[in-house]
């Protein structure tokens, strides 16, 4: 599975203070604020817009492979604006989530606005 360097390496790169991953520590925040605000029936939405669209699509993904995040429903994404970032691979990965039922998205984009069709 193939996705653009810079996003990915965003996200998994190890940090070298504590060892941990952004992903790792976005996932444990977002599941404990979930837990503690909502409780155990707390269904997780993700949105960005731009990088942050590209940054959610990837962490929405991954989260979708998250027992932590999926036993009330798929992940749902709403990205704006967002740069491709899924390789044919990945798509492919992307989809076998969506026809699971682990994960739904909606891409918002302008036709006219060149970022949206840069490829990963």
């Amino acid at each position: 599975v193939k996705v653009y360097r810079g996003f990915y390496t965003y996200l998994f790169r190890q940090r070298k203070d504590t060892g941990t991953r952004k992903w790792d520590e976005i996932a444990a925040l977002v599941h404990k604020y979930g837990m503690s605000r909502i409780g155990p029936d707390y269904e997780l939405v993700v949105n960005g817009f731009s990088l942050g669209a590209a940054l959610s699509t990837l962490f929405g993904f991954y989260a979708s492979n998250d027992k932590r995040f999926t036993r009330n429903g798929p992940v749902r994404i709403f990205t704006f604006g967002s740069p491709y970032v899924l390789s044919h691979s990945f798509a492919a990965a992307y989809q076998h989530q969506e026809k699971m039922g682990r994960l739904q998205h909606a891409r918002i984009y302008n036709t006219r606005d060149f970022v949206t069709h840069l490829p990963p």
